[in-house]
């Protein structure tokens, strides 16, 4: 079975405590994306679509699916699709929503490793961690995704029998960090990825 890349992000940015969330028609909508994430939502088309000149980021294929956590009345928010609207119009891909972060990690990780081609999944922070261990079987990742990076791509590929997560900076608004998420440190004779 050929086994695609899978490109995990966190949903862009939402509002701060002085701001306010709005739709893309900017009415406010408590649900959504502040203006800063709106144009990281944009930005994301450079990264992942069409464009030329994508060939500086040789690890970001163009994905072929792309999924979304569901809203659910728990979590209601719609960041994860609003990030992936602007990408989704640039490739005319559709955005599958048929998982929320409430499933089973472990159910959906096996359902995005079989997808065809490069998948990119928008989720929410505080669930990525558990989703890329599931998907790594085996190997660990960053323990935590920080609450204020919205600006990282963590790329999850077989290598062999094993997989591995690379992260990728974004670097495509002010601000943003090159920086990787650091790994905790392993016990002795513990396995898994470095980052790179």
């Amino acid at each position: 079975m050929n086994h695609p890349t899978l490109m995990l992000i966190r949903h862009a940015e939402k509002p701060a405590a002085d701001e306010r969330a709005v739709n893309r028609q900017g009415a406010e909508d408590g649900q959504s994306l502040s203006v800063t994430g709106w144009m990281r939502a944009g930005a994301l088309v450079s990264l992942f679509g069409p464009a030329n000149g994508r060939d500086h980021r040789p690890l970001l294929p163009q994905p072929h699916h792309l999924v979304a956590a569901r809203p659910t009345a728990q979590r209601p928010s719609t960041r994860p699709r609003d990030t992936l609207l602007p990408l989704a119009e640039a490739l005319g891909s559709s955005i599958d929503e048929q998982w929320s972060a409430e499933d089973p990690h472990a159910a959906v990780a096996a359902a995005l490793r079989g997808l065809e081609g490069p998948v990119l999944v928008c989720w929410r922070h505080d669930d990525l961690p558990a989703l890329a261990v599931d998907l790594l079987m085996g190997p660990s990742a960053p323990s935590r995704w920080p609450p204020s990076r919205y600006d990282l791509v963590w790329v999850i590929q077989q290598a062999g029998p094993s997989w591995r997560l690379t992260q990728v900076a974004q670097l495509l608004l002010p601000g943003d960090s090159a920086c990787p998420v650091p790994f905790a440190r392993r016990r002795a004779g513990s396995s898994g990825t470095a980052p790179r």
